[in-house]
């Protein structure tokens, strides 16, 4: 189910099972002479107001929502607003283009004023942008995709990066992908080459190629050599320095040699 089904449903009096918050929805429409109308073909026109809440909550107006917004032969159109009841605050917006009613741009809010999600797409430019936000105003997740580039990363609630990870896919027909993470200081932790686990119908990776993995200095502390999901070829560790520490050398997943440089040695 998509994001607008979620918040919206075109028909009145409608139950929703919204999935992704194990509850249900119902709408119930205001009747008025200027609004609320239909036209000669029974298809909602003009300016709306609907009520919604969740069932499960129904006599708990704190619950409920009023959806605002106009139709046009049967379709939602432009920009749509829901205010929570009790506090009159806004709850929700979302901009509907054309007549599968989808959106370019929807945005919640908490209660108390602040954003709590908001999402932007493009169907000409190919991509999707979503952010979540902490009650407090700060971002906790963004999440940008296109064609060929994906990006996550997750805050804290004081602002500080947790993790963050971009995903580079090229146009080969084995999806071969490049995955990066970065420290909470914006400096590369590691990249990764991978490529989608044949024979997969689900959005699976394996390791395939080199990783590197880097300190929070920028500094190259080890490098490693991946295929079809193992360990293949050497893996060298470095120090912070630069020296080498160790190698192994894999095959197939196997270790077949490996060699420590003690400092006292070198």
């Amino acid at each position: 189910m998509s994001l607008i089904s979620i918040f919206f449903m075109i028909v009145c009096g409608q139950n929703i099972n919204a999935q992704n918050y194990g509850i249900n929805y119902k709408y119930m429409p205001d009747i008025g002479d200027t609004i609320n109308r239909f036209d000669i073909e029974k298809r909602k026109t003009g300016y709306w107001i609907e009520h919604l809440f969740r069932e499960k909550y129904e006599f708990d107006t704190s619950f409920w929502y009023i959806d605002k917004g106009y139709y046009e032969k049967g379709q939602r159109v432009g920009l749509w607003q829901a205010y929570y009841t009790g506090t009159n605050s806004l709850y929700l917006q979302v901009f509907y283009v054309g007549t599968e009613q989808e959106s370019t741009s929807l945005v919640s809010y908490y209660p108390n004023g602040n954003r709590e999600f908001s999402d932007e797409r493009s169907e000409s430019y190919g991509y999707i942008l979503n952010k979540r936000y902490w009650k407090n105003g700060r971002i906790e997740t963004v999440n940008y995709h296109d064609s060929i580039l994906f990006q996550m990363c997750n805050y804290n609630i004081h602002g500080d990066i947790e993790v963050c990870v971009e995903e580079l896919l090229s146009t080969d027909e084995n999806l071969i992908v490049t995955r990066t993470y970065y420290f909470a200081s914006g400096t590369i932790k590691s990249i990764e080459q991978l490529r989608g686990v044949p024979d997969s119908s689900l959005r699976e990776y394996e390791s395939n190629g080199i990783c590197r993995e880097y300190n929070e200095d920028s500094k190259l502390i080890k490098v490693q050599n991946f295929k079809s999901g193992k360990l293949n070829g050497s893996v060298i560790k470095f120090s912070d320095e630069g020296e080498i520490l160790w190698m192994e050398f894999y095959k197939d997943g196997v270790m077949i040699w490996n060699k420590i440089f003690p400092a006292d040695l070198k």
